[in-house]
């Protein structure tokens, strides 16, 4: 019954964007739901939209891939610039270091694991570029040298978008890289 309830939301694009305790994505649904994003976020790039027509879907993917709904304002996802000024303001979100240090990332994988919302905001770019962490194995970054999560990075301009690549694709370097997990 859960998997039909969960359907027939999905179609009507409901599922997702509350912080409800009961409503808990399967894997399968988590996967689904971030391809689902991705796709239209593909779509609106490959239209030709200007890279700040395509900036919210970073905060949909959060949203509904972790079934919260603090990257919303008036029934609109925010932008990714947005996001970071959201997430330092609100005490249920909580910073777990930056990227440069193995033993934050190890946590922040832990974190997502454990099925807590975890995004990864470069803190020094001007735009506060944005990456949802994904659950998933860590793998090993030679560049960064430690091990690293998986994650789903919305690029508007510049490197090609992905989902399941591990964070070190997505920032060119672990500095000024800070992760953070919504505790409540």
């Amino acid at each position: 019954m859960r998997g039909i309830l969960f359907w027939l939301s999905f179609a009507l694009g409901l599922t997702g964007c509350t912080d409800d305790p009961e409503v808990i994505l399967s894997d399968e649904e988590k996967e689904q739901v971030i391809r689902e994003v991705f796709e239209k976020f593909k779509s609106c790039r490959d239209k030709g939209s200007s890279a700040f027509e395509c900036r919210q879907y970073i905060s949909e993917a959060a949203c509904r891939y972790n079934a919260i709904d603090d990257f919303m304002e008036v029934d609109e996802f925010l932008i990714y610039p947005k996001i970071y000024d959201k997430i330092i303001s609100d005490p249920s979100w909580e910073n777990l270091g930056y990227a440069s240090n193995c033993d934050a990332l190890v946590g922040a994988h832990k974190k997502v694991m454990d099925g807590n919302a975890v995004v990864a905001i470069d803190t020094e770019d001007r735009n506060k570029m944005v990456v949802v962490l994904l659950q998933g194995a860590m793998a090993q970054s030679s560049k960064w040298g430690c091990m690293v999560p998986r994650c789903a990075a919305f690029f508007t301009t510049g490197p090609e978008p992905f989902i399941s690549k591990t964070l070190n694709y997505a920032f060119s370097k672990a500095d000024g890289v800070q992760l953070f997990v919504k505790t409540k």
